[in-house]
């Protein structure tokens, strides 16, 4: 029986409700000042908040599908691919780039997420080819964007927020750790006697 891929699910409905209820995204997005005061949960949870719905469907497109992939696999990995990468992207910005008070978006986490999923999958056969123009074409695609300033991805209208390629190279980066991490150590499996309810 294939998994139902609950994790990614529920991430997508954060982001959702979030993207509704801008006093959620409050609570939610990453703010410099609440973190230094103790908002621990905001560098897991703003990854979920997104500012316009182009942000939101450019994020949650790549996320799903990624995301899916994984889940699939395991449940752990998701769980621990996105706390990990989570906490990497966040405070990397919170240490090396002081002068950003607000961050949010899906976009480092999704990166990281392609970029495991054409790892993991380079050995199919069927897959083979796609994994590899992933594993060069993203990189290249970050370099541009740190190059000019500016996402590849056509945004319509006003944007309200600068575009952070930091946060997709530690994604793949740590993406990439993690993978080398998991082949010489492989995250145990749940026992077979165990269930969730």
């Amino acid at each position: 029986m294939k998994k139902f891929p609950i994790l990614t699910f529920l991430i997508i409905f954060i982001c959702m409700v979030s993207f509704i209820f801008p006093k959620i995204a409050s609570l939610l997005i990453f703010d410099r000042e609440a973190v230094l005061k103790g908002e621990i949960w905001r560098l897991f949870s703003s990854h979920c908040v997104h500012l316009t719905i182009n942000h939101l469907v450019y994020n949650l497109f790549v996320f799903i599908v990624a995301g899916w992939i994984v889940e699939r696999k395991s449940y752990y990995i998701l769980f621990f691919l996105y706390i990990l990468t989570a906490f990497v992207i966040c405070m990397t910005l919170l240490i090396f780039n002081p002068g950003m008070m607000y961050y949010g978006g899906l976009s480092g986490i999704a990166c990281g997420l392609i970029y495991y999923c054409a790892l993991l999958k380079m050995d199919e056969e069927h897959w083979k080819l796609i994994c590899r123009f992933i594993t060069i074409g993203l990189p290249v695609k970050i370099a541009f964007e740190i190059y000019s300033n500016a996402s590849v991805l056509p945004y319509w209208g006003h944007q309200p927020f600068v575009i952070m390629p930091v946060s997709h190279v530690m994604g793949v980066a740590t993406a990439f750790l993690f993978y080398l991490g998991a082949k010489q150590k492989p995250i145990p499996k749940k026992s077979k006697c165990r269930s969730f309810n």
